[in-house]
């Protein structure tokens, strides 16, 4: 019997560390991402300025470190303006559920956890929609976050026995792009 202490793996960070701009724009990002994550429906967006200060409450960001206007509030007016948004803050569906864990069990690990941040059940089918902050330029993250959508789709399928409609929402420069149909 062996006493040798295993080795510590240490993680190497991917990058240098983030600018200011680059923190901002993370940030940005997030606050934006939280801020959905506060809307039920197409009703809630008379709301907007409320749930844009309690994202940035909540990350602990001052409102006067930000351009409120081209900040949050016009990406926030454009998403709600795509012609998509309709059936993903749907005033008409049955059930949403916003940022809700689905456990799963595997094979190789006791269990996996899956989290879309929004699925919206209807009577005929569901939606689900995951938010990415932007598109992004590497082709291998992309392939990613299709995958991810598509685990979704299939799990929520399965879960409700309904047909399951797939989007990614990229918030920066908004764009809604329908992955599973």
């Amino acid at each position: 019997m062996s006493n040798k202490t295993p080795p510590i793996k240490i993680k190497k960070p991917k990058g240098l560390p983030l600018s200011k701009k680059g923190y901002k724009k993370i940030k940005k990002g997030e606050i934006l991402h939280l801020t959905l994550s506060f809307i039920n429906d197409l009703r809630d967006i008379n709301n907007l300025n409320l749930y844009i200060k309690q994202a940035l409450a909540f990350f602990e960001e001052k409102p006067e470190m930000w351009d409120m206007q081209n900040d949050f509030e016009l990406p926030l007016q454009n998403i709600f303006s795509l012609p998509q948004i309709r059936d993903i803050f749907s005033v008409n569906a049955k059930k949403v559920f916003i940022e809700k864990s689905i456990l799963i069990p595997d094979k190789k690990n006791p269990i996996t956890i899956f989290r879309p941040d929004r699925v919206v059940l209807f009577k005929d089918y569901a939606v689900v929609v995951d938010f990415k902050s932007e598109k992004p330029s590497a082709p291998e993250v992309y392939s990613d976050y299709k995958r991810q959508i598509e685990n979704y789709c299939m799990i929520v399928k399965k879960l409700f026995q309904l047909p399951v409609v797939g989007y990614l929402l990229f918030i920066l420069e908004p764009e809604i792009e329908m992955v599973v149909k």
